[in-house]
């Protein structure tokens, strides 16, 4: 087959929320529809029905509810759920959804506190959400970085003061970012043309060390640097370019005359690509960009199969 492309993938960083890497030897529309994938079409769970029993607090339900269904719920591995269109219950069951059920008064958050901290609000939060379903639970935090750092121990829903209380129970459901963004596995979902840097050497040559220091200096997240023996520009962390022109600037206006090359430039690649992906807890990052490439595959393969379909109907009618 004539210009067969066989993309690769070469993984940069990877923690459980985070990935970063190169996805090279194939084009932008590949790399568009990847990014796309990620962000739109990979499934998660999200609460989707709310039953408010009480609500004191100062929220409206409505608002309390759309709250509810952004807080990430996370599967254990190799847990399946079926859509809820494609199940065979008449509203919903174990197959297809999970059951949350959340009962926060004042009085027994405030229960234990201080004498100086009785009158104050307390907090309602993802952690107070109990899940049906041992299989299925929020996240509170997107990673274990952020744990320490935090004063609550999960994401803030409501706050409630005395007298008030807050009772529900919600339903989660599988879904796709396409149908609502709270079902998106993602909170970043980015890529940039990978840099090609070109140092030219005799032109260097010409410049004085103040000048070289010059274009060194000019780049904000220090792309360059001098080497240490000859005190020629070199090119040091090449992926932290951000194409902000400002070498490029600097080096042109180091040039006698408009028609000289310049001593550095900068130029993306039209073939690699460096992908950056952090989830917000509801599936780790690896899996993200694994489901992502499983649904892109399946949309070419049913594609594929459509236009053979086609073709084959096209010949039987001639």
């Amino acid at each position: 087959m004539p210009n067969t492309r066989a993309p690769k993938i070469e993984v940069l960083e990877l923690k459980a929320d985070f990935v970063k890497f190169v996805l090279s030897d194939t084009d932008t529309s590949v790399a568009n529809a990847l990014r796309r994938v990620m962000i739109a079409e990979v499934p998660t769970m999200a609460i989707d029905l709310v039953t408010i029993t009480e609500n004191s607090s100062a929220l409206q339900d409505e608002f309390l509810a759309h709250r509810l269904g952004l807080v990430p719920l996370r599967c254990e591995p190799g847990t399946k759920f079926v859509y809820n269109l494609d199940c065979d219950c008449e509203d919903n069951c174990e197959q297809c959804s999970v059951t949350l059920s959340l009962d926060v008064s004042w009085e027994s958050k405030a229960a234990g506190r201080p004498d100086h901290e009785k009158d104050l609000p307390v907090f309602v939060t993802s952690s107070d959400l109990v899940s049906h379903d041992p299989r299925v639970g929020p996240v509170h935090f997107a990673s274990s970085d952020i744990i320490d750092a935090s004063q609550d121990d999960g994401i803030m829903l409501a706050k409630l003061s005395r007298g008030q209380r807050l009772q529900l129970t919600a339903v989660a459901k599988k879904g796709i970012a396409k149908e609502h963004a709270k079902w998106s596995p993602v909170c970043v979902a980015t890529y940039q043309f990978d840099p090609i840097i070109k140092v030219a050497d005799d032109v260097s040559a010409t410049l004085t060390v103040a000048q070289r220091q010059q274009v060194v200096e000019s780049c904000p997240v220090k792309v360059y640097g001098l080497d240490e023996r000859t005190n020629n520009i070199v090119v040091r962390n090449r992926l932290e370019c951000m194409y902000c022109d400002e070498c490029t600037n600097v080096a042109s206006s180091l040039k006698l005359r408009p028609e000289d090359d310049a001593v550095v430039t900068v130029t993306a690649s039209q073939d690699r690509f460096i992908f950056s992906v952090e989830t917000n807890g509801t599936i780790d990052a690896d899996q993200v960009v694994q489901q992502a490439l499983e649904a892109l595959s399946l949309k070419l393969q049913t594609l594929r199969n459509e236009l053979i379909n086609v073709k084959q109907k096209i010949l039987a009618a001639a």
